[in-house]
């Protein structure tokens, strides 16, 4: 009991902060009169005044640390017309990327699936992807390479990017002004902070007037089956089974065949998208490369990580699919020309950009700085083609383009590793090239060159 030097308030706990905090639901009358006294009522547990406290004015200390908690709770409190209700899909993203026990249930409830899928490697908000990452599993049929398994794992990254454009353009919808639009699209897309402000606000408009009203229109079943398949087959090829962000990334980007810096994808994305006119099935082609760029350059898009992206495959991929027999063609087969056995119809773009060693591949010309070559495949559309090396040219910049001494135009990329890789639709003949910032080194030499044609 207080002693008499203590008026008789409310008693403090002991000690006075607690380790955590309790949510209190109350259901109220929703009038604002009665808000006010409600709020009122709590607002006297923000006084020091209100706790046992001296009677002669000695500073308590202990009463001011109490007013001060509640005065924090009272701040943070929010009205709602209901209590608790359902989790949004932003609640899921967050708990899956930064709370420790969602992440370690997911990844017991994955390793137990049998497919195995693991949660990879996460990403910095506001920094680049690293290589390592962006050649991260997003989706894969599990050790046996189960084909449903597969489809599964696909269907659902395909349904995720959608779902996130359409979150995005939500974004706009619900803008009453152009204001308001451009805050929130530089609050989805944080990289927009470092384009010019005039591209920014063109960025926007177009984003407005093309985009937003063209997109629910042009995805389709129809499309959407078009990305599974060709997505299903890409990851297919691939040794382990496996659909990586860069396939992704390379797939939109050659979708559209863009012809983008490298090193500034995003920034060159925003000036590319701004210059073209979208209509048809590019609407949604651009938009999923411009939600896949922010994440190659910032690992984030409107507040969604690759982390969460990763962690739908896997999860799709316990949701095995058999509709590909149905509504895909039979992926075609990838072809191999070993270059170091002889050039099989390849020549250089040019006598300058290549020489070619006997028993070692293709190597550079005198033109130094770069190796180009070309193939033509009278009757054929080339859908896929990947240029092997001897040596790391990661960082390099690559490019194709269409055609045979006569080119269209050219699309850019960066190779990683000893193989760069495009993906297209190339009729009649194809021809690429690598390009270093200085000279290519005199070792280097592509020794191998895979493709994939079909009768056009």
């Amino acid at each position: 009991m207080p002693s008499e030097d203590y008026r008789r308030g409310k008693l403090l706990p002991d000690p006075v902060t607690p380790p955590d905090t309790v949510c209190f639901m109350i259901q109220i009358p929703n009038a604002v009169q009665y808000r006010a006294a409600f709020l009122g009522q709590i607002n006297v547990l923000g006084v020091a005044s209100t706790w046992d406290h001296p009677t002669n004015g000695t500073e308590c200390l202990d009463c001011e640390q109490a007013a001060q908690l509640w005065r924090n709770a009272i701040y943070n409190a929010t009205w709602s017309d209901e209590c608790g209700g359902d989790m949004s899909c932003a609640d899921v993203a967050d708990c899956i990327e930064n709370d420790e026990a969602v992440q370690a249930a997911l990844i017991a409830q994955l390793g137990s699936a049998g497919a195995g899928n693991v949660i990879y490697e996460t990403t910095v908000v506001g920094q680049p992807m690293s290589i390592t990452t962006r050649n991260g599993t997003v989706a894969n049929g599990g050790p046996s390479c189960d084909l449903d398994i597969l489809f599964g794992s696909v269907t659902a990254i395909v349904d995720q990017l959608n779902q996130n454009n359409t979150d995005f353009l939500e974004v706009i919808l619900l803008s009453d002004n152009n204001q308001q639009r451009v805050s929130k699209v530089i609050k989805a897309i944080p990289l927009l902070n470092e384009v010019p402000i005039d591209e920014v606000l063109d960025f926007v408009s177009e984003l407005t007037t093309e985009i937003k009203e063209n997109y629910d229109a042009q995805y389709t079943s129809a499309l959407r089956d078009t990305y599974r398949c060709d997505l299903f087959c890409i990851a297919q090829d691939d040794p382990d089974c496996e659909l990586t962000f860069q396939n992704l990334v390379e797939y939109f980007n050659n979708r559209i065949g863009t012809s983008l810096e490298p090193v500034n994808f995003f920034g060159s994305l925003v000036t590319y998208f701004i210059a073209g006119t979208w209509s048809g099935t590019s609407v949604v082609d651009i938009l999923s490369l411009i939600q896949l760029s922010a994440w190659q350059q910032a690992s984030d898009f409107s507040g969604i990580s690759l982390r969460t992206l990763q962690t739908v495959g896997a999860l799709g991929a316990n949701d095995p699919d058999h509709d590909w027999e149905l509504i895909c063609d039979d992926c075609v087969s990838e072809e191999c020309d070993d270059i170091k056995a002889g050039m099989n119809d390849w020549v250089f773009l040019d006598p300058v950009y290549g020489t070619y060693y006997p028993g070692e591949g293709a190597g550079r010309g005198t033109e130094t700085s770069r190796i180009g070559m070309m193939k033509q495949f009278t009757g054929m559309t080339v859908t896929q083609f990947r240029v092997i090396v001897n040596e790391d040219i990661t960082g390099l910049t690559t490019g194709v383009f269409p055609g045979y001494n006569s080119f269209g135009s050219e699309t850019f990329g960066v190779a990683t590793g000893t193989s760069f890789l495009f993906y297209g639709n190339w009729t009649n003949g194809v021809a690429w090239e690598v390009i270093g910032t200085g000279a290519l080194p005199p070792t280097l030499r592509v020794v191998q060159i895979c493709y994939k044609a079909k009768p056009s």
